[in-house]
C-alpha cells in the first residue's frame, strides 16, 4: 500500500515536470516547421529542401531568431547548401535571409 503511495507521488511530480516542457517543446517545433515552410517557398525546388542544424535563440522583447542549414537543388539539379534565417516577433515570423 505504501508503495502504491509513493508510486502515485512519483508519477505525480513527473508529469508535473514534464507538461511545460513538453509543451515549450512543441512550440519550438512549431516555429522552426513555419520557418522551413516560409524558406522553402523562396527555393527554386522546395520538395528537395532537407533542413539540419536549426537552433532557436530568444533576442528578448518577444524576438527570437531561427537559423539554420537547407540542402536543395537549383534549376539545373544540383544539390546546394545554404543557410537561412527567419525572425519571430509578438507572433509574426519573416524570412530574414536564405543563402547559398
Amino acid at each position: 500500500m505504501r508503495f502504491l503511495k509513493k508510486l502515485k507521488r512519483v508519477a505525480t511530480l513527473a508529469l508535473i515536470v514534464l507538461i511545460p516542457s513538453l509543451s515549450s517543446c512543441s512550440s519550438v517545433d512549431s516555429r522552426i516547421a513555419r520557418c522551413e515552410n516560409l524558406v522553402k517557398e523562396q527555393l527554386k525546388s522546395p520538395t528537395t529542401a532537407k533542413f539540419s542544424s536549426e537552433t532557436v535563440s530568444s533576442m528578448g522583447g518577444g524576438t527570437s531568431n531561427i537559423d539554420g542549414v537547407v540542402d536543395s537543388e537549383n534549376s539545373y539539379g544540383a544539390v546546394l547548401r545554404g543557410t537561412f534565417g527567419c525572425q519571430v516577433t509578438d507572433g509574426s515570423m519573416k524570412v530574414m535571409y536564405v543563402n547559398g
